[in-house]
């Protein structure tokens, strides 16, 4: 389900439904708690270490959060044929893009999506939908 709305300002909004929602990308800390090396040690004890960062980076920041990402995404396309959760968002893709995020369930999907369109079109400041938790803003 999908609407488009202006509101009083002139912003255009697009609010719909969905059930999925993919899983972030989630970066992993590089320096496997080697902190810094100490410029007081010696040469030799600090290359080993140097080299185990230069071996061990690029599958800490690639292939560690690439099969987290693989593992989770199935996961959520399973829980969310499941589940009666659903995600409602508004988005602004103007050049200050930003976006709302609601969750209800699959009895209140539609009345949710129609009270936060119609809000947005009224001009609220605060959208509060009736049987709907908001989830937050991003930018």
């Amino acid at each position: 389900m999908e609407r488009n709305v202006t509101g009083p300002d002139g912003r255009q909004w697009v609010v719909r439904s969905f059930r999925f929602r993919r899983p972030p990308w989630r970066p992993v800390d590089p320096s496997f708690g080697l902190g810094v090396l100490d410029p007081d040690e010696s040469l030799l004890i600090a290359l080993p270490a140097l080299l185990l960062y230069v071996v061990l980076a690029p599958f800490a920041l690639l292939v560690v959060p690439l099969v987290v990402f693989l593992l989770e995404a199935p996961a959520r396309v399973l829980w969310s044929l499941a589940s009666t959760r659903r995600w409602v968002e508004a988005v602004h893709a103007g050049q200050a893009r930003s976006s709302m995020t609601w969750t209800t369930d699959t009895d209140h999907v539609e009345a949710v999506v129609d009270q936060v369109a119609r809000q947005l079109e009224l001009g609220y400041e605060r959208i509060t939908p009736h049987r709907a938790r908001f989830m937050g803003f991003s930018r």
